[in-house]
């Protein structure tokens, strides 16, 4: 089967290949520009969700610190109360190894 006519000289003319390339790179081009923002967009959104939950898992860790502190403080005052009880009551602490705690601020 012979090629004639217009299909003949598609296959033998060559100018326009540039264009058609260049058609076809600036499709490229601005559907690459079309997708950037957008993952732009929502590694930003990631990362300031990420940055809040750190946030707040640090405050919470803050938080239980003094707490176990407070509580830590606290233990040693009831005990420094109790042993001054026991001291003021009996005339003597009870026990040689354990120490009455006072602190001075």
């Amino acid at each position: 089967m012979k090629v004639t006519g217009i299909p003949k000289r598609l296959f033998k003319d060559t100018s326009g290949q540039v264009l058609l390339f260049a058609a076809i790179l600036v499709l490229a081009i601005i559907t690459f520009m079309l997708v950037v923002p957008n993952a732009t967009r929502v590694t930003t959104q990631k990362v300031r969700t990420q940055t809040a939950a750190d946030v707040g898992s640090f405050t919470g860790s803050i938080w239980l610190s003094r707490s176990l502190n407070l509580n830590a403080n606290m233990n040693i005052g009831i005990r420094s109360v109790h042993m001054w009880m026991v001291v003021l009551t009996m005339g003597e602490a009870p026990d040689a190894d354990v120490h009455v705690c006072v602190e001075v601020e």
